[in-house]
């Protein structure tokens, strides 16, 4: 309905037939190519720009071809503007065309245009950014029973950037234009803001850990400035993403508390922080020569909770308490991927010298060594086998 109110305004002021640039009857077939014409023409017009942006940014365009530069002249153009709900407009536009606008062609117009898009991102972006005062800490002990609330429309727009900022990064060029124009930052701190929201957790968890795992997939030294912003950004990733570990396990901790649905959906996490914990291990291994003094100092105990937590979610005794009524009768969890996690951990641990490196490795050999001598060492592949596994050693 929002978008047949968008499109009625522009039929009824007659400001469709632009040059025979006109609409088709239905609302949902709107000509794209028409639509983009019409804002071209009509861009000194704020009023109109305001209902096409608004109109172009609630329709699926992800088959329709890439924009022209001159279309995207006037997206940046309209970010710029002084009047708020223009400069959202133009950003929910923006948004809709996210997967074309990943895909500018390597040149030097091409740059330019993804120059002057980032600068009005930012411009866009910065009066929504959120104040870092550890809302999602201090929210709950319990993430999952959040107070829901409905979102600002300044949130809702915030939102929009993520996602975009989360497109735009998969294209190499511009994942490095997000990481040194610091949308990349700008997109994580909005997601910790919105994780006070309840029906935001996992879906903001899962955006963040999308992000660092894109942020953090590539390293380039001969570009230090690129490898510098990176490195600012790894103690709010370890944060954000242990916070998300720490939200899988109490979700399974108060699993009786909380629907199926929201139990499921909280698992569904798993599969994306493994990647992007994996990555920043990666990073921090291959920028460890000129970083290392650093990484010692400073994170080594948000590592030690991410890796005592991924210990306890491969166990097999805490797994049947975590899981039980999420998967009643075939845990689906990637035990080993979460193994070589660890491991890969433990091993930058030791690198750095990690007072807690060594202690953790014998703790982990006595566990399985445990598991060895009591013959209970076989893969558990049904909740049954785990009710078994606890079973005996109870006894």
């Amino acid at each position: 309905m929002e978008s047949y109110g968008h499109y009625h305004f522009l039929r009824v002021t007659n400001l469709t037939d632009v040059d025979n640039a006109s609409f088709s009857q239905d609302p949902v077939d709107e000509d794209y190519q028409s639509l983009l014409t019409y804002i071209i023409r009509q861009q000194d017009d704020e009023e109109a720009s305001l209902h096409a942006f608004l109109l172009l940014g609630s329709m699926d365009w992800s088959e329709q071809p890439r924009p022209s530069g001159e279309f995207i002249d006037c997206l940046v153009r309209a970010m710029h503007s002084s009047r708020e709900s223009l400069c959202h407009a133009a950003l929910s536009a923006a948004y809709a065309l996210r997967l074309q606008l990943a895909q500018l062609p390597l040149s030097a117009d091409a740059d330019l245009l993804c120059d002057r898009l980032s600068a009005a991102l930012i411009t866009v972006i910065t009066p929504m950014k959120a104040d870092n005062h550890e809302l999602w800490r201090a929210a709950s002990d319990n993430p999952l029973r959040l107070k829901t609330r409905l979102l600002h429309s300044n949130e809702y727009a915030s939102l929009h950037y993520v996602q975009l900022i989360q497109a735009l990064m998969v294209q190499v060029t511009w994942r490095a234009k997000c990481i040194q124009d610091g949308h990349m930052k700008s997109a994580l701190m909005i997601l910790e803001k919105l994780l006070t929201w309840k029906d935001m957790v996992i879906r903001g968890f899962m955006l963040a850990a999308k992000i660092i795992s894109i942020g953090f997939a590539s390293v380039d030294l001969g570009k230090p400035e690129i490898a510098d912003e990176q490195a600012e950004l790894l103690g709010f990733s370890w944060s954000l993403l242990m916070d998300a570990l720490s939200t899988l396990e109490k979700g399974g901790r108060w699993l009786r508390l909380i629907s199926p649905v929201e139990a499921t959906i909280a698992l569904a996490l798993l599969p994306d922080l493994i990647p992007a914990i994996s990555n920043i291990v990666t990073f921090m291994q291959e920028t460890s020569s000129i970083n290392a003094i650093n990484y010692r100092n400073n994170y080594s105990e948000d590592a030690k909770k991410i890796t005592e937590t991924v210990r306890r979610l491969c166990s097999p005794i805490r797994r049947s308490r975590l899981f039980t009524l999420v998967f009643p009768e075939n845990p689906q969890l990637p035990i080993e991927e979460l193994a070589v996690l660890e491991s890969r951990i433990l091993d930058i641990a030791h690198k750095f010298g990690w007072p807690w490196a060594v202690e953790t490795s014998n703790d982990g050999n006595a566990e399985r060594g445990i598991h060895n001598t009591t013959d209970l060492n076989k893969k558990v592949t049904t909740l049954s086998d785990e009710k078994e596994v606890t079973q005996k050693i109870s006894k």
